[in-house]
């Protein structure tokens, strides 16, 4: 299992982003990536790469364990909505995985995510 560090601090002594962890487990042509704390614009980036990085690996069907998130912005639902459209272009596919907390669940029915990742 890997896990990306926390955000590292800038020569400015402001961190790269705000807390967010990302823990990966990878099998065959399958990822687990869990998300704990937040996805927002200062580390959407980071989301993305691990999402794309896995999916050009050939691990393209992806869950996405969603359950200690406790915020996420546009900028992390246009990572994981870009990322599932291009796992199912390489026919596999991205689902949500845990309970999504009153913040996160209230962003994926504002951008009506909620129903093009079911799948618990």
């Amino acid at each position: 299992m890997l896990t990306h560090p926390a955000p590292r601090p800038t020569s400015a002594g402001h961190p790269l982003g705000t807390a967010a962890m990302i823990t990966i487990s990878a099998a065959g042509d399958q990822v687990c990536v869990a998300l704990a704390g937040e996805v927002d614009a200062t580390n959407a980036d980071r989301l993305r790469t691990t999402l794309f990085t896995h999916i050009g690996e050939g691990r393209t069907r992806v869950v996405l364990d969603i359950g200690a998130l406790t915020f996420i912005d546009c900028a992390g639902l246009t990572a994981i909505r870009k990322a599932a459209a291009c796992a199912e272009s390489l026919g596999g596919s991205l689902r949500l995985y845990g309970e999504p907390r009153p913040a996160v669940r209230r962003m994926l029915q504002l951008t009506r995510m909620a129903a093009s990742f079911s799948g618990r």
